[in-house]
């Protein structure tokens, strides 16, 4: 999968998310600071973020699809 977004694609990925739920529990914590309108701790410099926001730069679209 990490191919295909680091060698790129013709313009727009559509990633399709099937699952019952979408809550993670690792999350939780971060997303009740969310709530609270606390500010997220940075993770702009992930790997996987840093090679979307180049694709995006290019042109391209990532986009999710959530079905229930």
């Amino acid at each position: 999968m990490s191919e295909f977004f680091t060698d790129g694609f013709p313009h727009t990925a559509r990633r399709l998310e099937t699952r019952g739920t979408y809550g993670v529990p690792s999350g939780a914590k971060e997303f009740q600071a969310w709530l609270r309108g606390d500010e997220p701790e940075s993770d702009l410099d992930r790997t996987g973020l840093v090679a979307i926001r180049k694709l995006e730069a290019e042109g391209m679209r990532i986009e999710r699809v959530r079905t229930h």
